[in-house]
């Protein structure tokens, strides 16, 4: 798994309570802060991928509907109580195991 590191703004969910943001905070327990941590890593992890756009492009993807699912599919790569750690790397897995089917549904969804 690449490490990510943000060196530019932490990208920042502008729908906190639905989304990949709220999804994520209900389903793992995570605070508000681990919330936009784990938002801000996913959305790093679109970026470098390469497929999802730019930084504002990564934001609606993860706000939106979609987001909501992405955060969802989490579940499946993590058992019990994930750290932030664990949670970075299942983006990652599922990232690696279907991001062209991710990009295909947001094309979908967008017309």
């Amino acid at each position: 798994m690449q490490t990510v590191t943000s060196k530019s703004a932490p990208l920042v969910s502008e729908n906190p309570s639905w989304g990949f943001f709220g999804t994520a905070k209900s389903n793992f327990g995570l605070s508000d802060s681990d919330a936009a941590s784990l938002f801000d890593r996913a959305g790093q992890q679109l970026l470098l991928s390469g497929k999802f756009g730019d930084r504002e492009a990564v934001v609606e993807f993860l706000d939106c509907r979609l987001g909501r699912h992405f955060a969802d599919a989490l579940s499946f790569h993590v058992v019990g109580a994930a750290s932030l750690d664990q949670l970075t790397a299942a983006v990652a897995v599922e990232l690696s195991a279907k991001a062209d089917a991710w990009v295909k549904w947001l094309r979908k969804i967008s017309r």
